[in-house]
């Protein structure tokens, strides 16, 4: 059985380029978190709520890895866009991409981390926005009570774990010791897209180890 691990980083639209609609939707979103989080830094609290919706921000790196239930890793790799104008570009390469994947697989279990309520949604929204015709069922499957063929780690158990802790549980080094998505956005901003790359690999290295280390329990299911 081969797994891919995959994963997305975003970042936010400026708020002053906002539509009508997306100023609408902004605030909304905003105001609801400000009630559950009222401690919140204001500017995290922005940050957040635009970077986790797809009308708000836009798709600036995926990674993705290969490897086989009981072997090493393949070596990640990544699409990126330093620029909104890029991201239509990353998403036609990205799908081009799984296309061959797909068409050169057996059995191929795609893993992620919350992917089926986030990852998934969100780069069909974005590939709609830009006319990029998303490829793949498998990929593409959010149905939540079954781990085939889409394996979302966060899924589980009824008590889901964040990724730093689904790792110590299963003996597996945290990708986020050096930091976690929060800093996306400024790296983007200072044009060091290459780093956001370099994040978001070892995201999905940690992503597939998990997988690995978790498969015996899919089996006993």
């Amino acid at each position: 059985m081969q797994l891919i691990a995959w994963d997305i980083e975003t970042c936010p639209f400026p708020t002053d380029s906002y539509s009508e609609a997306q100023q609408s939707r902004y605030e909304e979103r905003l105001a609801r978190r400000r009630e559950r989080h009222p401690d919140e830094d204001p500017e995290d609290a922005s940050r957040l709520v635009r970077s986790l919706h797809p009308f708000l921000s836009w798709v600036c790196c995926i990674s993705a890895v290969r490897g086989s239930v009981g072997g090493a890793p393949n070596r990640p790799k990544s699409w990126t866009a330093a620029t909104p104008d890029e991201e239509g570009e990353l998403l036609e390469r990205f799908w081009n991409d799984i296309k061959h994947i797909t068409s050169n697989a057996s059995s191929v279990r795609w893993v992620t981390f919350n992917g089926k309520q986030f990852d998934v949604p969100f780069v069909e929204a974005r590939s709609v926005h830009h006319g990029v015709a998303p490829f793949g069922k498998q990929l593409l499957d959010t149905y939540p009570f079954k781990d085939a063929p889409h394996l979302d780690l966060m899924k589980l158990w009824p008590m889901p774990l964040r990724l730093h802790e689904l790792c110590e549980l299963v003996g597996v080094d945290s990708p986020k010791d050096e930091g976690d998505g929060s800093r996306v956005a400024d790296l983007v901003a200072q044009g060091e897209i290459e780093q956001v790359a370099r994040y978001c690999e070892k995201d999905v290295l940690a992503t597939l180890a998990c997988a690995q280390n978790v498969w015996p329990l899919l089996q006993a299911r």
